[in-house]
């Protein structure tokens, strides 16, 4: 798991309404669909991968982009009263059991884009 927080801090004036969104590269594999959709690659020989997928928060929806699966977004709304909001969101990672993989390191790199 990793989490995200995501705060906005009014600074003045009336209040305003900050639309927010947080998408999530698809990986080597080039998706992020389904229970196996990414893909780490093993870091020595033989070369080897094992599926996994990125989740969001507690559910089963997958964590994507606007080509791939679905992603979190929702408005902040800061005011003079309400000057700070903020939202959490949390990254959990799922390897599926029954994968045939040999030992070793797996990794990949994803890139989370947050747009507001």
């Amino acid at each position: 798991n990793a989490t995200v927080t995501l705060t906005c801090t009014h600074l003045g004036g009336g209040a305003e309404n900050i639309p927010w969104t947080m998408t999530l590269s698809n990986g080597s594999s080039g998706t992020c669909l389904g229970a196996t959709g990414r893909t780490m690659q093993r870091q020595v020989a033989p070369a080897a991968t094992v599926g996994y997928n990125i989740y969001q928060n507690s559910t089963t929806v997958e964590w994507g982009n606007t080509g791939c699966g679905t992603y979190p977004g929702g408005t902040l709304r800061v005011t003079n009263g309400n000057p700070l909001q903020s939202t959490v969101q949390t990254l959990r990672g799922v390897m599926p059991a029954g994968q045939l993989a040999p030992a070793g390191s797996y990794s990949e790199t994803l890139l989370l884009t947050v747009t507001f």
